[in-house]
């Protein structure tokens, strides 16, 4: 009986970490492009994950990716249906110095919707669909 109880206990937690509502790739576009890539690990409320940011260029050869920085996430809090987190944040592109790290929060706000956005950028969001 008490192997069936501890198989029980064990499935239970899987399922909740499975159920992140954070946890998987999302994509924010700009302008028809990917802008932002953000990866997300919540096991056992322990998350963690990446960003990929994508520079996009508009000039008059049109608009395109022109590059990219790849992120960890820094400093991730979940809480609730909101997960904030920072990013460690070049002074300018193609800069080796860094600045003050890069503060983000990201909302979930449907099975696979949400919403990013930087603190220092006020109301200006981004919208991210799940993609895996």
């Amino acid at each position: 009986m008490d192997r069936a109880l501890v198989a029980l206990v064990l499935a239970v937690s899987s399922l909740g970490a499975a159920g992140s509502p954070f946890a998987g790739r999302w994509k924010g576009d700009l302008d028809g492009l990917t802008a932002i890539r953000l990866t997300v690990n919540d096991d056992q409320d322990k998350a963690s994950g990446s960003i990929v940011f994508y520079l996009i260029r508009k000039d008059e050869k049109g608009t395109r990716i022109d590059g990219e920085a790849t992120c960890k996430l820094l400093q991730v809090v979940i809480n609730g249906r909101s997960m904030t987190f920072e990013v460690k944040h070049h002074v300018r592109h193609d800069s080796p110095e860094y600045g003050p790290n890069a503060k983000f929060v990201f909302e979930v706000s449907g099975e696979n919707e949400g919403v990013l956005r930087r603190v220092s950028d006020g109301n200006d969001s981004l919208r991210m669909v799940r993609e895996q």
